[in-house]
C-alpha cells in the first residue's frame, strides 16, 4: 500500500496531490469531530472508533507534511536550475563577445591589404633577435650577445606600426624646420647680450688685487 502511495506521489503533480490530502484531511477531521457527537453517531463513546479516527488524522497529517517537504525540495532544484542557467548565460555572451571580437579582427585584416614580400623582409630582419644563429654553441660564445626581442627601431619600421603613425611627413618636416628657426632665433639673441656686455664686464674686473 505505501509503495503504490509512494509512485502515486512521485508520478502525480503536487498540486494535485496537495489537493488530495487537504480533502482527505477535512475529512479526518469531520469524521473525527463527529465521533464526540451523540446525535449524529451512536457509537461516539466507541474508544477503538476514536483511536481508528485519530491514526487517520495523523497519517493525513503525514501526508501534508511529506507534501510540503517536496515543495521546499522543488523550489530549491528550481532556484539551482535558475542559477546554472544564469551561469551558462553569461558563459554563452562572453564566448559571443570574443567571437565577434575575433570577427572583427578578421574583417579588418581582410580589408587590410599587407605585401607579402613586405613581411618576409621585416621577418627576415629581426629573425636574428628571435632566433639563435645557425649552428650556435651556448658554450663557445663568439657572437656578441643580442636580446631575444627586435629592438624599437626595427618595431617601428615595420608594417604593424605604419597604420598607428598619425604624422605625415610634411608635418614633421615643419615641425623640425621650426625648431631650427627656434633655435637660431635664441642664439642670435644670448650671442648679442654677450657682445654688448663684454666691455663692462673687463670694467669689473679687478687685475691688480695687491695694490688695494
Amino acid at each position: 500500500m505505501d509503495t503504490d502511495n509512494d509512485e502515486y506521489h512521485n508520478n502525480t503533480p503536487l498540486s494535485t496531490v496537495l489537493q488530495s490530502t487537504l480533502s482527505e484531511y477535512n475529512e479526518n477531521i469531520r469524521s473525527f469531530f463527529g465521533t464526540f457527537d451523540p446525535a449524529t453517531n451512536s457509537k461516539a463513546s466507541d474508544p477503538g472508533r476514536v483511536s481508528l479516527e485519530l491514526k487517520q488524522h495523523q497519517a493525513t497529517q503525514k501526508k501534508i507534511f511529506d507534501t510540503q517537504l517536496k515543495i521546499v525540495e522543488c523550489d530549491l532544484a528550481k532556484r539551482d536550475i535558475i542559477k546554472a542557467l544564469f551561469k551558462v548565460k553569461v558563459a554563452l555572451e562572453t564566448k559571443i563577445d570574443k567571437a565577434n571580437e575575433r570577427l572583427s579582427a578578421i574583417k579588418s585584416a581582410e580589408e587590410t591589404k599587407v605585401d607579402v614580400e613586405h613581411i618576409l623582409s621585416y621577418a627576415q630582419r629581426i629573425s636574428p633577435f628571435t632566433s639563435a644563429p645557425p649552428k650556435y654553441n651556448p658554450e663557445k660564445t663568439i657572437l656578441p650577445a643580442e636580446p631575444p626581442y627586435p629592438i624599437e627601431l626595427l618595431m617601428r619600421a615595420g608594417v604593424l606600426n605604419q597604420y598607428k603613425v598619425k604624422d605625415s611627413i610634411e608635418t614633421v618636416e615643419e615641425k623640425a624646420l621650426h625648431e631650427e628657426e627656434e633655435f637660431d632665433v635664441g642664439f642670435m639673441n644670448g650671442h648679442h647680450g654677450l657682445d654688448m656686455e663684454a666691455d663692462s664686464l673687463l670694467l669689473d674686473l679687478d687685475l691688480n688685487p695687491d695694490l688695494e
